[in-house]
């Protein structure tokens, strides 16, 4: 079977819709033949489900051979075990849904300041560029002196125009790095972030609130703990899947699950606190979730700090700027219209 490209929001969909006829009482065979009747992927993916359902297969292995993600076909042998597809279907799309709105809204707010941020080079690298050279051409035509403040602008100018191309291919260049070696070193980079307090808290946040929300789906579905734990294990296998190794592993030697997830460095203390809480009252799915929402809306509140800080240094740097476009002009225009009259 060759390999599919399949995006993250087709997934979704794709899941929407099978969970939304299993759940108007219609069977996986016939299901999956409503879809494979679609256009676009769908339809290839449909059929190529019915195909390994008809041959024998189990539907966790059908998408295992399509080729789903592992931390999906995970919740699928978990549907198949429970007998509830549709819910768990429906409740995977949900979360799927979650996890990209949350990613779309941080990139929108990162894409502006980014946006405002370019525009403000461009127009410093133009004027330094095009404008500076004219003024400077003209000084000498004229055998005008350099004044101090002119002659930094002049400076800064040709600087500026060495410097900026390179600034520009090292992001460009960073930006690719990361991109294509991003699964190799994220493991490396979180570990050093960790040592530095704020980051720290924001990773702690941020991972806390993921395992939650997947760790209350799965107990409200009805899931044990320790086959929660192994689907954790596969859905974040770069970062986190040796410590949920050691957890499992803890676990069936006897400790409680709140001593076992201490030697977990990305999680925040308040989560082995709430735990070894929930341990006593035996509310281990409601803690969790409780946990989930309580992460959730800390995460909201540090997006919305982030924003109220963004949009005033914007504001700031706009005007410097502007600024310091109009010192570029001004400033050699004044001394020479000083030294010519």
């Amino acid at each position: 079977m060759q390999s599919r490209v399949r995006t993250k929001l087709n997934t979704e969909n794709f899941l929407i819709d099978l969970s939304d006829l299993l759940r108007a009482g219609i069977d996986v065979d016939f299901a999956l033949g409503v879809l494979s009747e679609q256009s676009g992927l769908h339809k290839v993916v449909a059929r190529e489900l019915r195909e390994h359902l008809r041959s024998g297969s189990s539907l966790s292995n059908a998408f295992t051979a399509v080729q789903f993600p592992k931390h999906i076909v995970r919740f699928v042998h978990i549907a198949e075990l429970t007998g509830e597809l549709d819910i768990v279907l429906q409740r995977v799309s949900e979360l799927l849904s979650k996890q990209r709105m949350r990613r779309e809204k941080f990139f929108k707010m990162l894409s502006y300041p980014t946006l405002v941020l370019l525009l403000s080079i461009g127009v410093l690298y133009i004027l330094a560029a095009m404008v500076m050279p004219s003024f400077e051409q003209m000084y000498r035509s004229m055998h005008l002196m350099l004044t101090p403040s002119t002659m930094y602008i002049f400076e800064l100018s040709h600087a500026m125009v060495i410097g900026v191309p390179v600034l520009i291919s090292f992001l460009v260049i960073s930006g690719v790095f990361f991109l294509v070696f991003w699964k190799r070193i994220s493991k490396s980079v979180l570990h050093i972030l960790l040592f530095y307090s704020l980051s720290r808290s924001i990773i702690q946040v941020w991972k806390g609130r993921e395992t939650m929300e997947i760790l209350s789906f799965l107990l409200s579905a009805g899931i044990d703990l320790l086959s929660s734990l192994h689907v954790l294990e596969e859905i974040d296998a770069g970062h986190m899947a040796l410590y949920w190794h050691q957890v499992i592993s803890s676990l069936k030697e006897g400790k409680t699950f709140s001593v076992a997830l201490s030697i977990v460095p990305y999680l925040p203390s308040l989560v082995c606190e709430m735990i070894a809480l929930a341990e006593t009252t035996g509310n281990l799915e409601q803690t969790s979730t409780r946990l989930y929402i309580h992460l959730e809306r800390m995460i909201d509140r540090k997006m919305e700090r982030s924003l109220r800080i963004i949009e005033p240094s914007l504001t700031i740097g706009l005007g410097l700027v502007v600024g310091g476009a109009t010192l570029f002009l001004m400033l050699p225009m004044l001394a020479m219209v000083k030294q010519l009259s």
